[in-house]
């Protein structure tokens, strides 16, 4: 059987965001470590003071690389036909739309009230209006966010998809005289 179509195509994107993810993980940490003497920010102070906070930042950063290193390699099982591709596809697909949900509720319930709080106790106007900002621009993220792992789980699982990863029938087996 022909590969369908999408197959290719998702196998090239995860393998595109995959690897952009990953270099922004490595670029993120190699930031971090450059300016970890730097000057601090009394917001993100603020922030890493929660200690759930800190440790969904933790988790997050974890399963973030584990993520984009399993989106990379289905890509390359898409590309490949072979069926553990279409499961580190699908596996990544549930994880990421998992993801972004939690972190909505981890926004919504420490990031944000913890950002308007301190903008408040400021009276600092601009902080205020950045706080806010904030809060739309990340709820706007997890729905943008969800759109490429539903397009993901939708594609891996249409009829032509799934043909395309079963096993090839095999004759049968002539008998023995």
């Amino acid at each position: 059987m022909q590969r369908p179509t999408s197959v290719t195509v998702f196998g090239i994107l995860n393998i595109c965001w995959g690897s952009i993810s990953l270099l922004s993980f490595g670029l993120s940490l190699v930031v971090l470590a450059f300016f970890q003497h730097a000057a601090s920010v009394p917001t993100t102070e603020l922030l890493n003071q929660n200690e759930v906070y800190r440790l969904w930042r933790n988790i997050g950063t974890v399963l973030g690389i584990i993520g984009s290193c399993a989106l990379l390699a289905g890509g390359i099982g898409l590309l490949k036909l072979k069926p553990w591709g279409r499961g580190l596809s699908i596996g990544y697909a549930i994880y990421a739309i998992i993801f972004a949900l939690v972190s909505l509720v981890v926004n919504v319930t420490i990031v944000f009230p913890t950002l308007t709080k301190f903008a408040q106790s400021t009276g600092d106007k601009t902080l205020a209006f950045a706080s806010n900002v904030g809060a739309y621009s990340a709820l706007i993220g997890v729905g943008v966010g969800v759109i490429y792992p539903g397009l993901l789980l939708f594609f891996m699982f249409r009829r032509d998809v799934v043909q395309a990863f079963r096993p090839a029938p095999q004759p049968p087996a002539l008998p023995l005289v």
